[in-house]
């Protein structure tokens, strides 16, 4: 267990469809190794959201690398010498007809 970190809290991001977050589902990054495998975990039954999150990450970044495994368990691989930590993310549910956008708040 001595190769864990602790979550840094540095970044929170907002998910929004069409501008018009309805309601929020918040996803606490729990657990980050030093080699780079970051773990999510969501609050209560979110785990397709958790998994759309991380794909719009993904399509955001370029270094990230998703893996599924397990239920409720999403691993975002972030490629070695990036010192970007996601530490929150905050999932606004909306219209399906529009489509999901996030931004990086203060």
């Amino acid at each position: 267990m001595s190769n864990w970190l602790k979550p840094r809290k540095e970044k929170v991001i907002r998910i929004t469809r069409g501008g018009k977050p309805m309601r929020y589902v918040e996803l606490a990054l729990y657990k980050i190794s030093v080699d780079g495998i970051a773990y999510l975990a969501g609050t209560g039954s979110v785990t397709k959201k958790v998994v759309d999150v991380a794909e719009l990450l993904k399509r955001y970044n370029k270094n990230l690398r998703l893996v599924y495994g397990g239920i409720g368990t999403v691993e975002i691989f972030i490629r070695p010498g990036k010192k970007r930590r996601i530490s929150k993310l905050i999932l606004g549910l909306s219209d399906q007809d529009y489509e999901p956008s996030f931004e990086f708040l203060e």
